[in-house]
C-alpha cells in the first residue's frame, strides 16, 4: 500500500514534473517570442529614430530655403522699389527731353526761315551786284566814248 501511495506520490511529482518542464519550454518559447518583439521593437524605435533625425534635417533645410525665400524676397522688393523710382526719374527727364525737343523743332524752323530769309538776301544781292556790273560796264562804254584832247 505504501508502495502504490509512493508510487502513486511518485506519479503525481513526475506529472508535476513534465508539467514544469512544458510550462518551462512554453516559458522559453515565450520568452524568446518577447526576445524576439524587444528585438523588432528596438530595430523600430532604430528606424523611426533615424526617420526623426532625417525630418529634422529635412526641417532645418526647409527653414533655410524659407530664410533665403524670405531674404530674396525682402532683395526684390527692395530692388522693384529702387526701380519704381528710377521710372519716375526716367519719366520725368522724358518728358524734360520732350519739351526740349518741342524747343529745338522751333528753333530749328526759326533758324531755317532765317536761312531762307538770308538766301534770298544773298540772292537779291547777287542780282544787285550783277546789275551793278552791267550798269558799270554800260558806264565804262559811255565814259570811253568821250576821249580828251
Amino acid at each position: 500500500m505504501q508502495s502504490k501511495s509512493i508510487k502513486s506520490e511518485l506519479d503525481e511529482i513526475t506529472s508535476i514534473i513534465v508539467e514544469v518542464v512544458s510550462s518551462t519550454e512554453t516559458s522559453r518559447q515565450e520568452f524568446e517570442d518577447i526576445t524576439n518583439k524587444v528585438t523588432s521593437t528596438s530595430t523600430l524605435v532604430h528606424e523611426i529614430s533615424n526617420a526623426m533625425s532625417e525630418q529634422e534635417e529635412a526641417s532645418r533645410q526647409i527653414l533655410i530655403a524659407l530664410h533665403e525665400m524670405n531674404d530674396s524676397t525682402s532683395h526684390v522688393s527692395s530692388t522693384s522699389k529702387e526701380m519704381s523710382g528710377n521710372i519716375v526719374h526716367v519719366k520725368t527727364e522724358s518728358k524734360n527731353l520732350e519739351i526740349i525737343a518741342h524747343t529745338v523743332e522751333g528753333s530749328m524752323e526759326e533758324m531755317n526761315e532765317g536761312i531762307l530769309e538770308i538766301t534770298k538776301a544773298a540772292q537779291t544781292v547777287s542780282d544787285m551786284a550783277v546789275t551793278t556790273r552791267e550798269k558799270i560796264f554800260e558806264l565804262d562804254k559811255l565814259i570811253n566814248k568821250f576821249k580828251l584832247k
